[in-house]
């Protein structure tokens, strides 16, 4: 409280501290859910005014928590107020999971199962041992409800493998959707959500429930998704499943594998595993691509990383695969169109290429060396960098004058064809 009385915004030392407890228990391998969104329903302390939670949420992305505590039908405010949180979180690019209430303070488990903020969260794990159970979990593949009314299985899925849970960059326009339940009642109501809007809403009139939804993706928008719920005959809620989302921009953090992927200029990612995407670059001219993925591994020590590419949409394999930073054993099925790294390690750049160089000396990949490049290197000054990328254009592995004074000397000069950073 006293350090409080000496800065001008109290709210920016708790926020920083907020963030900062998020990432200590990141680093330590573990998941962070944000709960009781609206407050303990405790009469003495107020519950947080809704547009401001929201715009504080949006703004800080959670606080970097990987998951949102959705499932109360009534804690400070209702079910509705929850989700509408939840969906004005996933529409601004935060994709942060959904889950059901976490924890009973103790007490005995039946009694529990019969309150109103009942709801449980079930997880799509190959065993239910720690391991796995922790894996479908960091994966998204979880869905959340009421267990007294629901005890039944719910996925949603594309055909180019994007799971519940997913998050994609993407330049794609849309994509079709599954969506499948079992265990539900006749007479159960299927809605579909698709950013933000009741796009579907289907009565069923047996056990099991399947559709396939085609979701628009704006380019412009921060992000597209598509979640489910279900409700019961008497309107009562029963099951919410987790969305797939697609994210037209990589997320300032970056993504890790576990829900990461990307599909952009026909490269479509089947694994990524043990790695983090930090930075993505893409470079057009007439029908020749170039995509450059700045790549974190992340495995552990001894092991290397894994890469499967899939290259059918782009209609052809890159005349080039090169690294930059990393080392990797490379093969390529020329019947399957696929791209295969294993044993990766490093930090630096995976380049797929139709023979189409990189902009020399464009730190922020838009074709140009200009201001913007300026700014990306005073921004990332003294910092160690993926080699080549990302402000380091000497590739000394440091932000440095050499760097600076590689984009004055260039100023202005620019490439032809049409370049696409894509990074919040």
């Amino acid at each position: 409280a006293d350090a409080n009385g000496w800065v001008e915004n109290a709210n920016a030392l708790l926020n920083h501290s907020a963030r900062r407890t998020v990432q200590i228990a990141h680093e330590a391998g573990a998941l962070v859910s944000f709960n009781h969104a609206w407050g303990t329903s405790n009469e003495l302390l107020p519950i947080p005014d809704p547009e401001a939670q929201r715009d504080l949420l949006v703004q800080t992305r959670a606080f970097g928590a990987d998951i949102l505590e959705v499932g109360y039908r009534q804690r400070g405010l209702d079910l509705d107020a929850f989700l509408w949180l939840w969906d004005e979180l996933l529409a601004s690019g935060t994709a942060i999971l959904g889950n059901g209430v976490s924890d009973t303070h103790g007490g005995n488990a039946d009694n529990w199962r019969n309150t109103p903020n009942n709801f449980v969260t079930w997880i799509l794990a190959a065993s239910t041992a720690h391991g796995d159970l922790l894996d479908g979990l960091r994966r998204g593949r979880v869905f959340f409800g009421d267990l007294t009314l629901f005890d039944g299985h719910a996925d949603h899925g594309t055909a180019d493998g994007w799971r519940m849970g997913s998050i994609v960059v993407t330049d794609r326009a849309s994509a079709e959707i599954s969506t499948v339940f079992d265990g539900l009642a006749s007479g159960d109501t299927v809605r579909i959500i698709a950013t933000g809007v009741p796009v579907s809403s289907e009565v069923v009139t047996g056990s099991s429930f399947a559709t396939v939804t085609e979701l628009v993706i704006d380019p412009g928008a921060p992000s597209a998704y598509l979640r489910a719920e279900v409700y019961g005959a008497d309107g009562t809620a029963k099951v919410f499943t987790n969305p797939v989302v697609f994210l037209p921009v990589l997320p300032s953090a970056g993504l890790a594998h576990h829900r990461g992927g990307f599909d952009l200029r026909g490269y479509r990612s089947l694994v990524l595993d043990h790695l983090r995407l930090i930075d993505l670059c893409i470079f057009d001219q007439g029908p020749d691509a170039r995509l450059d993925l700045v790549l974190e591994t992340t495995a552990p020590a001894g092991q290397g990383a894994t890469v499967v590419i899939d290259a059918s949409a782009h209609g052809r394999l890159p005349e080039m695969v090169t690294l930059n930073g990393l080392a990797a054993v490379i093969t390529t099925d020329a019947e399957a169109l696929t791209i295969t790294l294993t044993d990766l390690v490093g930090s630096g750049t995976l380049t797929l290429s139709d023979g189409l160089p990189r902009c020399p000396l464009d730190a922020n990949c838009d074709n140009l060396v200009n201001f913007f490049d300026l700014e990306l290197i005073l921004t990332q000054w003294g910092q160690p960098t993926p080699n080549g990328y990302a402000g380091d254009l000497s590739g000394d592995g440091f932000v440095n004058f050499a760097d600076l004074n590689e984009v004055l000397e260039a100023w202005g000069e620019g490439c032809g064809g049409t370049a696409t950073g894509s990074r919040q």
